[in-house]
């Protein structure tokens, strides 16, 4: 998320041609760790390294396992081969972004984060190629801190459909129900804004996320069945 002065705006995209249910985020295969630890950070390119023409340095947004936060770290990238985080207490990934390039201005390759050190364990992919931040349209909002949503923009290049902000609760506690604190709002191709004369009230510790749903399905075709979102939050 991008904060000015507390205000800020959670962006995202993805890809949705299912007419199914699906959070918006450029990236796929986003999951909670289970456990505070330091990870790791790779590239599927050779040029993200410290003296390449891609991304040099990453910086990314975390809490820990008793969801204080936020915290930002960065690390110095090292091509394929994985940089540990200087960071121990890595539980929930908020967002990162390419903080330092090479002449090409953006990440060549896909950023990913591993559950362990050394490239250990499983992966969560983070930004994909040329995209230098994460583009997730969710966010995380720390114990005993408030966060007040003002509004959701939101189109797609292929149809319309509807749109609803789920929150969890708190992402220390397993099993809980999404519960749908926006409504279900609909959407056009061309933005689609909806604005709040009353802010949503979201205490933390939480976690909420935009899901979109397409009205039909429909082919997926280079660019196409892309869904664009952000919400306008203040914390």
């Amino acid at each position: 998320m991008s904060v000015i002065n507390g205000v800020g705006i959670v962006v995202g995209y993805g890809q949705n041609n299912n007419a199914s249910q699906q959070v918006v985020r450029a990236t796929s295969g986003y999951r909670f760790y289970t456990s505070a630890a330091q990870r790791s950070i790779a590239s599927s390119s050779a040029l993200d390294t410290s003296s390449g023409t891609g991304a040099q340095q990453v910086s990314y947004v975390y809490y820990d396992n008793n969801m204080n936060g936020p915290f930002t770290d960065t690390v110095t990238l090292n091509g394929t081969s994985a940089v540990n985080t200087n960071a121990t207490n890595i539980m929930f990934l908020e967002s990162a972004s390419i903080s330092q390039t090479g002449t090409d201005n953006t990440n060549d390759g896909t950023i990913t984060f591993f559950d362990n050190v050394a490239g250990g364990g499983g992966t969560i992919s983070c930004i994909a190629p040329g995209d230098n931040f994460t583009f997730w349209s969710h966010h995380f909002v720390a114990a005993n801190a408030v966060c007040h949503i003002h509004g959701i923009t939101v189109s797609a290049s292929f149809q319309t459909g509807t749109m609803v902000i789920f929150q969890t609760g708190s992402p220390l506690v397993t099993n809980v129900p999404q519960v749908n604190i926006s409504g279900t709002l609909r959407h056009d191709t061309v933005a689609t804004q909806i604005r709040w004369d009353i802010p949503i009230y979201v205490a933390g510790p939480n976690f909420f996320f935009l899901a979109e749903t397409p009205d039909t399905a429909t082919a997926l075709t280079n660019i196409n069945n892309i869904v664009y979102a952000n919400i306008q939050v203040e914390s």
